[in-house]
């Protein structure tokens, strides 16, 4: 039987053949024991049964201590519950026919969670039917703490994970040497972010815990059995883990990100030697523009930083080919110049120098509380973000742009009223002009003028 299983990671979702992932992970189950003789008061003995109701062998015969009744072939009876995998005729039912009232019994277990059910072999003694056949039929009942099953069911649908592991240059990761074709055990009780063993199911999410760097070790990696899944990212953690290959760095840049040619990870754009760009050609970080070679720009070919225009090279200007900072303007510089221009403030020549700007509380304000860019998880993207932003699964969502006034604006109220005053206070202030290039009217506060 070829299944495949479909659930939902926190902000990933992933599709595994065969393989389980659903949120918190899965712990080992406790086993049925091969012959039970005896009873708790809240336990109930689960036996393969046929559509007539006719226990006269097997588990089915068994039952009848303990309280399965003669003609009912289906449901819940003393501490019994019967499970087709026969017909009326005492004839193996198909798979498929099976299937249905074993998923009948998986809903009767859930809503029931005082009772702990002994699940037997069933359908693999007088119905003839096999390990390999019966027990994916109860992969989902591995997510439900209130039941035993037979050790043979858990070997074939045990959770198989794929994923990525990054250790130090030497194959090392907590006292571990990990190398190719070899399979670790933990011995002791797994933990998240605590002890076990550790890896991603998604490349990029590796290098939120190691540098970025060729010189360490990425492994493919495979996962048998219980484990548990992390809240912020796609990473896993199990006891254990088979080293099924070394990814040499040239996959690497490949597979951490969607577009092409990068060399930083999480990259959705292409030639990118920084991370978290959706633009192309970017050496810096988190640009949605082109060619930038600084940071956090969603215009073109800056080489300063949280520039919305083109051609920057200062910061935070909204304009293009401006080497100054904060201006709305286009192309605030001179030609053939030499020493030190006059710096101008509001347009007008002051005696403030470029360096005492630079300095200044202001503009460090400005650098650490102004951004443009606003993360967003994929579970808030809109519909419309997800067509556009097309490589946010592997992010884990996008940048959002912001204007330049409207996160000015968001700085601004989070100001103290002495901060604001540094603003107030700067050399040649015009309100107007503040308000034109910033979006903040502080004629409407009191004590600021």
């Amino acid at each position: 039987m070829n299944i495949i299983y479909l659930l939902t990671h926190k902000k990933t979702q992933i599709m595994f053949k065969n393989n389980i992932v659903v949120p918190g992970g899965i712990k080992k189950p406790k086993f049925t024991p091969k012959n039970i003789i005896s009873l708790k008061d809240n336990e109930v003995f689960v036996f393969g049964s046929n559509l007539a109701g006719m226990h006269g062998a097997g588990a089915a015969k068994t039952a009848l201590q303990w309280g399965a009744q003669m003609k009912k072939g289906i449901g819940h009876f003393g501490q019994t519950y019967a499970l087709p995998t026969k017909d009326k005729n005492i004839k193996t039912l198909s798979l498929n026919e099976i299937k249905v009232y074993v998923d009948q019994f998986i809903q009767y277990v859930k809503e029931n969670q005082y009772k702990h059910f002994l699940l037997t072999e069933i359908g693999c003694g007088l119905a003839g039917l096999t390990y390999e056949q019966v027990a994916p039929l109860f992969v989902n009942i591995l997510t439900c703490s209130n039941i035993s099953i037979p050790e043979p069911f858990w070997d074939i649908i045990k959770p198989v994970i794929k994923g990525y592991k990054v250790t130090a240059p030497d194959g090392s990761c907590r006292n571990y040497l990990f190398e190719v074709g070899k399979e670790y055990q933990y011995d002791g009780q797994i933990k998240i972010c605590n002890s076990g063993f550790h890896f991603c199911i998604k490349p990029s999410h590796c290098f939120f815990y190691y540098n970025f760097d060729s010189n360490n070790k990425v492994f493919e990696v495979e996962s048998i059995g219980e484990y548990q899944t992390h809240d912020k990212d796609s990473k896993i953690c199990t006891g254990n883990l088979r080293i099924v290959r070394q990814i040499e760095w040239y996959e690497v840049l490949s597979i951490s990100n969607e577009g092409n040619n990068n060399t930083g990870y999480s990259n959705t754009g292409d030639n990118n030697i920084g991370n978290w760009n959706t633009g192309y050609s970017n050496t810096g970080n988190c640009n949605t523009g082109n060619r930038n070679t600084g940071d956090s720009n969603t215009g073109n070919r800056n080489t300063g930083n949280s520039n919305t225009g083109n051609s920057n090279t200062g910061d935070s200007n909204t304009g293009d080919s401006n080497t100054g900072y904060s201006n709305n303007g286009n192309r605030q510089s001179g030609a053939f110049c030499t020493g030190e221009p006059a710096f101008t403030l509001f347009n007008k020549p002051a005696k403030t120098t470029c360096n005492d700007f630079l300095n200044s509380k202001v503009w460090n304000i400005i650098c650490n509380h102004v951004d443009t860019k606003l993360w967003v998880s994929e579970s808030l993207m809109t519909d419309e973000e997800k067509k556009i932003h097309y490589g946010y699964k592997t992010c884990g969502g996008f940048y959002r742009d912001i204007p330049y006034k409207q996160a000015f604006t968001n700085m601004w109220h989070n100001l103290s009223k002495q901060d604001k005053k540094e603003f107030t206070s700067l050399e040649n202030f015009d309100a107007k002009i503040f308000e034109e290039i910033t979006g903040v009217d502080v004629t409407k506060e009191k004590d600021l003028l």
